[in-house]
């Protein structure tokens, strides 16, 4: 009785500092917010969460899309977050250039669906359908060419 006693608690303790990552990504998304101003021209950067998915062979990782955005300029980021309760830490970030349509994750591979940028394509309108695909290893988002 005692044993699982502990181990009630234990498990109750791992589920508590992981039940509710909410927080630590919208603690992550407040922290890319850095006020500043040069002239006449606001450079203040910020965070656009997308959306953000649970990994589920790696406890307390969570792969958050966001966008990221300072003055005229913006680009969708891939970010791997530790999360302990409502704490977090960067792993990894990668940026996608384009317009991202859909981002899954099946086991390890991450699938991002997007429009890329074609040969004559301005900034603001990317054409080219495309699908990016990486891996999630130790911490890390690496390209799968």
């Amino acid at each position: 009785m005692k044993r699982f006693v502990i181990f009630s608690l234990f498990w109750l303790i791992s589920l508590n500092a992981f039940a509710n990552p909410d927080k630590a990504v919208s603690r992550f998304i407040d922290s890319q917010h850095k006020e500043s101003n040069t002239e006449l021209v606001s450079d203040t950067e910020h965070g656009q969460l997308i959306t953000f998915i649970y990994l589920k062979n790696t406890p307390n990782e969570v792969l958050v899309h966001w966008v990221y955005q300072v003055a005229n300029f913006w680009q969708h980021r891939l970010t791997l977050l530790r999360v302990d309760g409502e704490e977090f830490n960067v792993l990894s970030t990668i940026g996608i250039e384009g317009q991202v349509n859909s981002v899954q994750l099946d086991n390890k591979t991450l699938l991002v669906e997007l429009l890329g940028y074609g040969k004559n394509d301005p900034r603001c309108c990317p054409t080219e359908r495309t699908t990016k695909k990486y891996e999630i290893s130790n911490g890390r988002i690496l390209p799968i060419k």
